[in-house]
């Protein structure tokens, strides 16, 4: 498990530095069409911006898809979310109350739905 664990990190920290990298050519690109100035760094802060809120919201989506059907057995940050949102999404989707499919988890070790 900890191999997978340090491989996912290592993956993760090289996604990041390509994806800096990226960034850094996107905005020297952008220095080039537009002068210098606050026009340019408010427009570098709200690209920073709008990549770190794109993150995020990937990170909340994955952690709550992967995270939320292990019921209590969740650990660490993700064992204070609130999964009441996805389990009514599920709830609807699958057309039955949202409590059945919590009993369902809370009775079977293995409910992966």
């Amino acid at each position: 498990m900890a191999g997978t664990i340090i491989v996912g990190v290592i993956l993760a920290l090289m996604f990041l530095v390509a994806f800096s990298e990226w960034f850094f050519h996107l905005a020297s690109g952008v220095n080039e069409l537009i002068p210098s100035g606050f026009q340019f760094y408010t427009r570098l802060f709200r690209w920073i911006l709008m990549a770190f809120l794109f993150m995020a919201m990937v990170f909340w989506t994955l952690s709550m898809v992967y995270e939320c059907p292990r019921g209590n057995k969740r650990k660490g940050v993700f064992a204070l979310m609130d999964c009441t949102v996805y389990w009514e999404i599920r709830a609807r989707l699958v057309g039955v109350p949202a409590s059945t499919l919590q009993e369902g988890l809370n009775s079977t070790d293995e409910f992966y739905y």
